[in-house]
C-alpha cells in the first residue's frame, strides 16, 4: 500500500510538471516589464549590449537598462529630463567599450553602460540632428542652421570633441538639405557618406537635385561627388535619409532602391515600387539587401545587381528589419489582414517562420514598431506600447 501511494505521488508530481511546461510552452514570452503608466508609448528599438537591454522611453526622458535574462531592473538614466526637460536620446546611437554615444537635438551624451553614469555631455550652439553612427573611437552626426548652412563632424567617443570635416553653404535662391552622415570602413580606410540637396520652385515648378557625396576621412578630402540622384516623381521624396554600406555598394532608399559602387560613386542600378521604404530602412546580409514598402510586402534584392529572390506579404509602418543568422525579425503595421504582427522570415526563402499576434489579456494587445534580437540567445525584444516584452520563439 506504501509503495503504492509513493508511486501515485510520483506519476501525480510528473503529470503537474508536464502539465506546466505545457503551458509555459504554449506562450513565447520569457518576461513582460512595464515601462510607464501614461499610456500609450512610442519608443526607439530596444539596445542589446553584453548582458543588458536598454529601452528609451519616448516623451518620458528615460533610458532603463534591464538584466535581458531575467528582466530586472540594473539602472536608470534621466540626466537630460532632469537638466533640460527633454528625452536625451533619438534613433540612432553608437556604442564603444562600454560607453553609449546618444543625445537630442543639440545634446550629445556618452552614458557608462556598466551604470548608467554620464561621463560627457556636449551641447552645440547651433541645431542638430541626434542620429550617430561610429566607427572604432570615431562617431559622426550633422549640425545646421536651416537652409542657411550644414556641417558634418566627427566626435570622438572617450573625451566628447568634435572636428567639422565638411561645411556647406546656401549658394543661390535653391533650399538646402543634407541627409544623415554614415561613417564606415572599407578596405581599412575611413569614409563618410551622405546626400546633399537643393530644391525649390523654378519657372512655376518644383525641383528636386540630390547628390550623394563620398569623404576619405583617413586624407581629409572629398573623393567624390555623383550625379544627381534619379528621381521617379518629384514628390518621391529624399532618397537615402539615412544611407547604409555594404559590401562595396552605398545603398538609398525612398520610393526606390539605389545601390552606388563605393569606388567611383556610379550607379549600379535603382528599382521603383511604387510606395516608400521609409518606414523600415534597410538590411544588408548574405549578399542581399531587405526592405520593407509600404504596400504591405518584404522583399529581398541581389546587392550588386537588383535582381529579386523573394518577395513576402508584411504589413506597412512596420519597425526597422533585423537580421540575425539567417532569419529577419520585423514588428507592427498598420495593415488590417495582419495588424500589430511579430514576424521572423527566413532570409533565403522568405518564407514565415513565426507570424505571433499578441493576446488581449494584460497587455495592450499590438505591438510597437520596435523589436530587437540577441545574437547569442536568439531571444527577440519588443513592446506593445505599454511593456517592455521579452520571447523565445525555440527556433534554432
Amino acid at each position: 500500500m506504501r509503495h503504492s501511494i509513493i508511486i501515485w505521488i510520483v506519476f501525480l508530481c510528473l503529470f503537474l510538471c508536464s502539465c506546466n511546461k505545457d503551458r509555459r510552452d504554449s506562450s513565447p514570452m520569457v518576461w513582460s516589464k512595464k515601462l510607464d503608466s501614461d499610456l500609450p508609448l512610442f519608443n526607439y528599438d530596444p539596445i542589446i549590449y553584453n548582458d543588458l537591454v536598454i529601452q528609451r522611453i519616448v516623451d518620458r526622458g528615460k533610458l532603463i537598462a534591464y538584466d535581458k535574462e531575467t528582466g530586472d531592473l540594473v539602472w536608470e538614466w534621466t540626466e537630460a529630463e532632469d537638466n533640460y526637460g527633454v528625452d536625451g536620446f533619438k534613433i540612432g546611437v553608437y556604442i564603444k567599450d562600454n560607453i553609449l554615444i546618444t543625445g537630442w537635438v543639440n545634446l550629445t551624451y556618452a552614458i557608462d553602460l556598466e551604470n548608467g553614469v554620464t561621463l560627457w555631455e556636449d551641447k552645440a550652439e547651433t541645431n542638430a540632428v541626434a542620429y550617430y553612427t561610429g566607427v572604432k573611437d570615431k562617431f559622426v552626426k550633422y549640425n545646421y542652421n536651416p537652409d542657411i548652412e550644414y556641417f558634418i563632424q566627427v566626435g570622438n567617443v572617450y573625451t566628447g570633441d568634435f572636428e567639422t570635416i565638411h561645411h556647406w553653404q546656401r549658394e543661390d535662391e535653391y533650399f538646402i538639405g543634407n541627409t544623415l552622415p554614415l561613417i564606415f570602413e572599407w578596405q581599412e580606410v575611413e569614409y563618410i557618406v551622405w546626400s546633399q540637396s537643393k530644391w525649390g520652385i523654378v519657372e512655376g515648378n518644383y525641383e528636386s537635385h540630390q547628390f550623394l557625396h563620398l569623404y576619405n576621412l583617413d586624407e581629409r578630402k572629398l573623393e567624390w561627388v555623383s550625379d544627381t540622384i534619379p528621381l521617379q516623381f518629384g514628390a518621391s521624396g529624399t532618397a537615402g535619409l539615412r544611407p547604409k554600406f555594404y559590401d562595396g555598394q552605398i545603398l538609398l532608399d525612398n520610393d526606390a532602391i539605389y545601390s552606388y559602387n563605393v569606388e567611383d560613386g556610379s550607379l549600379e542600378w535603382w528599382q521603383y515600387y511604387g510606395e516608400r521604404f521609409t518606414s523600415s530602412r534597410l538590411t544588408c546580409a548574405e549578399g542581399k539587401v531587405f526592405a520593407n514598402n509600404n504596400a504591405d510586402f518584404m522583399i529581398a534584392l541581389d546587392v550588386h545587381t537588383g535582381a529579386e529572390y523573394w518577395r513576402t506579404p508584411t504589413a506597412n509602418s512596420m519597425s526597422h528589419i533585423k537580421y540575425n543568422d539567417g532569419k529577419l525579425y520585423i514588428a507592427g503595421g498598420v495593415d488590417r489582414e495582419a495588424r500589430r504582427n511579430l514576424f521572423i522570415i527566413d532570409s533565403q526563402t522568405g518564407e514565415k517562420l513565426v507570424s505571433h499576434r499578441l493576446p488581449g489579456t494584460d497587455l495592450i494587445g499590438s505591438f510597437d514598431d520596435i523589436i530587437e534580437v540577441d545574437p547569442e540567445t536568439g531571444w527577440v525584444y519588443a513592446g506593445d506600447h505599454e511593456h517592455l516584452l521579452c520571447f523565445d520563439f525555440g527556433l534554432e
